[in-house]
């Protein structure tokens, strides 16, 4: 291996081991210019394979039918309700230094691909989910951190937690995952009962209870 300097490594044991096969050669590259080109646009498509999307319905906003000033009532009620939970999110990640408050339990906290966030519509626009049900609706890309995506579904829970009239669903591209990770515990009725048909909207984030 002329020219590769492994620091006085000794390679010849490890090639004997190797016997007829693949020389050490074929794995470590002496020079940057043999490697493959690193491309970001494909490595962020990769990344937004895996999102984790969620809706949050307000039981004020629910009530608030009609148009007109209902309308803009419904908007002012998730406007408000968004606003609390974004707080809560920053408060919970505000970095030690930053001012505004004292440092959340996760100060400082570098999201993976992208950070949480909630989409609030104008108030011309369609406010609702695809039902006409109004509601706040986020989408975050976790990429290749699982970490990202279970730290959404923990602000979620807490910001139902801390505001019980908030219910909320939360899916990913594996669908109602909520519901795959407690399939240990399900009862034998309900794994005979249950399939992809009759899944969807089965778990929610409600206060205490899910």
């Amino acid at each position: 291996m002329e020219g590769l300097d492994l620091g006085g490594f000794d390679l010849s044991a490890l090639e004997e081991l190797l016997g007829g096969g693949p020389s050490l050669e074929d794995f470590v590259s002496a020079s940057a210019a043999d490697l493959p080109a690193f491309d970001p646009q494909e490595r962020r498509a990769a990344q937004v394979d895996n999102t984790v999307d969620f809706q949050v319905y307000v039981d004020a906003a629910a009530t608030a039918v009609g148009s007109g000033s209902a309308c803009n009532n419904r908007f002012e009620v998730l406007m408000d309700a968004r606003q609390r939970i974004l707080d809560f999110v920053a408060a919970e990640t505000r970095p030690a230094e930053a001012a505004g408050g004292p440092a959340g339990q996760l100060a400082g906290h570098l999201w993976h691909c992208q950070a949480f966030h909630l989409e609030l519509p104008s108030p011309g626009d369609q406010i609702g989910d695809k039902s006409g049900e109004p509601c706040l609706r986020g989408s975050v890309a976790f990429g290749d951190c699982v970490d990202d995506e279970w730290l959404v579904v923990w602000f979620l829970q807490e910001a139902s937690r801390r505001d019980p009239s908030l219910s909320i669903t939360v899916r990913d591209n594996d669908g109602e995952f909520l519901l795959i990770e407690t399939s240990p515990w399900w009862p034998p009725a309900l794994e005979e009962w249950l399939d992809s048909n009759n899944a969807p909207n089965r778990v929610w984030l409600r206060g205490e209870r899910h």
